[in-house]
């Protein structure tokens, strides 16, 4: 069974590309549809209500030597470590594996062990996979 999808995905990868090639702008156009989806879930799954972190997530495509890319992202600093998770919950175990402290603005104290990963886009990804297949097998159809 396992090699009769291996099979399909070629044979899907294989037709993407030929389409792509004639028609790049149906190409980016459908990497502009795939992003909008996975970046508004993301949005949904940011771990707040409001907030610079949701409003900053966006969304690019470009065209490359080797087809059309598209991207999902936000240039805040600390997304990061609200992806992956700080201190003893880093992902991977790459963070401090001993307790800080850190300051508020008000000069309260505090003192963590750090802050568990909250996947608001690898996440995104993952649960929009099966929308993002079905707008390019789309496309494939009617070009």
């Amino acid at each position: 069974m396992k090699a009769d999808i291996t099979l399909d995905v070629k044979e899907f990868n294989k037709r993407l590309e030929e389409v792509l090639r004639k028609f790049p702008d149906a190409g980016e156009k459908c990497m502009e549809k795939a992003c909008l989806v996975v970046e508004s879930k993301a949005k949904h799954n940011a771990p707040v209500d409001y907030g610079t972190l949701r409003s900053s997530i966006t969304h690019k495509t470009a065209k490359t030597s080797q087809g059309v890319e598209g991207y999902v992202y936000t240039k805040e600093e600390y997304a990061p470590h609200v992806e992956f998770g700080t201190g003893i919950y880093a992902e991977n175990g790459k963070g401090s594996q001993t307790t800080w402290k850190y300051q508020d603005k008000d000069g309260n104290w505090y003192t963590t062990k750090g802050q568990a990963p909250k996947k608001f886009l690898s996440k995104a990804l993952q649960s929009e996979r099966d929308k993002i297949i079905k707008e390019f097998r789309r496309l494939l159809d009617h070009v």
